[in-house]
């Protein structure tokens, strides 16, 4: 009953109430489908499937982001790009780099490809 609650807690402090029950909830799901959430960590809206380990990556990189200091990136290269998550963090930090992104499963490919639809100097490769 703890995890819960601190998962919960973790995602109120970080989103506020409304948003952070939503993303437990989410999180909780065991069907698929797909949900739309936002936060300005990537930039914007994402698309999820709920129930998957895309709420764990989404969690990784919205909650504890990690970017090297002082750094300015031209080219990233992202191997296991997976539905795009980081992508978008990157896109979002460093908003001149080129960012090549390659997903290898076909599921996540499709996803990675929604994602980063339309944002200039993203390239995907499956």
């Amino acid at each position: 009953m703890l995890k819960p609650l601190r998962e919960l807690s973790t995602h109120v402090k970080a989103h506020g109430l409304a948003r952070g029950i939503r993303l437990v909830w989410l999180k909780s799901r065991r069907t698929g489908g797909l949900a739309r959430i936002s936060s300005p960590v990537t930039g914007g809206s994402v698309w999820v499937r709920p129930g998957t380990s895309d709420m764990a990556i989404y969690d990784q990189i919205v909650l504890h982001p990690y970017l090297p200091a002082d750094r300015a990136f031209k080219t990233i290269v992202d191997c296991g790009s997976n539905i795009g998550l980081t992508v978008r963090f990157l896109k979002a930090a460093y908003p001149l780099a080129r960012i090549i992104a390659i997903e290898p499963d076909a599921g996540n490919f499709g996803m990675l490809a929604r994602n980063t639809q339309g944002i200039d100097g993203v390239q995907c490769f499956q």
